[in-house]
Formats: C-alpha cells, structure tokens, sequence
C-alpha cells in the first residue's frame, strides 16, 4: 500500500518582503530614468558647440592677416588664399588656401592657420632675388639661391636689387647643375670678392667663372676650396693680365 504526499500549498509572501521587491524594482526604473536623463544633457554641450562653431557670429572668419610679404602687397596675398569673411571659421579649408598662395611665384614657402576667434593668419617666406638672367627673348628674370628663375624684371637699373648678380647659364632652374654651381660659388664669396662681382657664368657644375668690376676674368672652375681661392685671386689684384686662372688647388695663373 503506497502512501500519496499531501498536497503543496502556495504561501503568499510576507507583507514586509513583497514591500522590499516593490522598492528596489522602482529604485532600479529611477537609476534608468536618471542615466537616460544624463546621456540627453550631455548632448546638449554638444549641440550647442557645435551651432557655436558653424553658426555663430562669434567664431566666425572676421580678418584674414598676412604677415611676412616684402615684394608682394599684403592684400594681395589675402586675396589670392580667398577665404571668405564671414564663413565659420572651424570649416575653412586651410590646405587649399594654402595651395593657392604657394603658387604665387614670388613665394617660396606659406604657412596658413587659425587664431581663434575669428582670424585666419596667412605667413608668407618670400623668395629673394640673389640673380638676375636674361632670357632669349630679351627679358629679364629674377632667380633666388635655390635657382628658381621666378618673376620677370623690368628693363630699369632700379628694377633688380643690387645684390643680383647677372647670371649667365644656358638653361637656369632649380634642377640645372651649371645653375646650382654657379650660385653655390657665389654664396660662398667673402664680401672683399661679392662686392666687386658683376656676373657669374657656368657652362657646367665644374667650370664657374666669374667677371669682375674692371673687366677681370676669373676661371674659378667647381664649387669648393673658397678660402684659397678667393685668397690668390685678391693677391694678384694689380697686377697685369686680363684673366685668373685658380681652377688648380695651389696654382694660380694670370694671363
């Protein structure tokens, strides 16, 4: 004969705990509300830096300042990175001003950036003319020390600096060697030597020669040994011939 287990009653829970339950499931649905209530404010610092930047008179593009011109006018340097007033400053493209002032011909290196709040600071490093080259056609070109022939001179005394020496290559640019040797040659000069120089010639990177006041004709030959050469050359100022020969380390010939 089997006995049957008696029957299992459902007993309710104590008042005090069902109360407990109640509290800590209202606690958890506050803690939720609150963390969805804080992600939305911190999305309203954004929202409004965000108008502040694209939107607001306050941080927008109220001068474009150009520093660093000597040749070139200011303005129109200012014109050229065309950035326009009144835009939001933060959407300024820097990179594409930038490109448009590098390829003005007299500017050699551009630097554009922002100062905030509302100022786009253009700084330019222009070339500097070291000498002057005539061309086929009769004109004149400026040419800084990396041998960049840049902008056209006009035909006047006064329109080359006079530091320009006259520059006679037959094809002068920043990637001809008989360029680069000449100019190399004429940077290295002690000044009792620059001051009385009137061309500079090279017919390739190891034959440089240099005209001076008076007619003079030195054969300097390839860049180097400056001190010795430079030194016989003024040592045998005065005396007769029309042409220095110092293309030998240790030899100098008049002729």
């Amino acid at each position: 004969m089997t006995s049957s287990a008696p029957p299992r009653r459902v007993v309710p829970l104590a008042p005090r705990r069902q109360a407990e339950e109640q509290a800590a499931r209202r606690a958890r649905r506050a803690r939720r509300l609150r963390l969805a209530g804080y992600g939305g404010l911190s999305l309203l610092p954004l929202g409004v830096l965000g108008w502040l930047a694209l939107s607001s008179p306050l941080l927008d593009v109220d001068e474009v300042a150009v520093t660093g011109t000597a040749a070139l006018p200011a303005r129109m340097v200012a014109e050229t990175a065309a950035v326009p007033r009144g835009s939001a400053l933060v959407a300024v493209d820097l990179d594409a001003a930038r490109a448009r002032v590098a390829a003005l011909p007299q500017v050699a290196s551009v630097e554009v950036v922002r100062d905030w709040p509302g100022t786009v600071r253009v700084t330019v490093v222009e070339r500097v003319p070291v000498a002057v080259v005539a061309g086929a056609d009769g004109t004149r070109r400026l040419v800084d020390a990396d041998g960049t022939a840049y902008a056209e001179a006009g035909s006047g005394p006064d329109d080359v600096p006079p530091t320009a020496v006259e520059l006679r290559v037959d094809a002068p640019s920043a990637g001809d060697p008989a360029t680069r040797a000449a100019l190399a040659v004429v940077a290295d000069l002690p000044p009792a030597l620059r001051d009385r120089l009137a061309w500079v010639a090279a017919s390739s990177p190891t034959a440089v020669e240099l005209g001076l006041d008076g007619g003079r004709r030195v054969l300097w030959g390839a860049p180097g040994g400056t001190a010795e050469k430079a030194g016989a050359v003024l040592a045998l100022d005065g005396k007769p011939g029309e042409e220095v020969d110092v293309t030998t380390p240790g030899v100098a010939v008049v002729r």
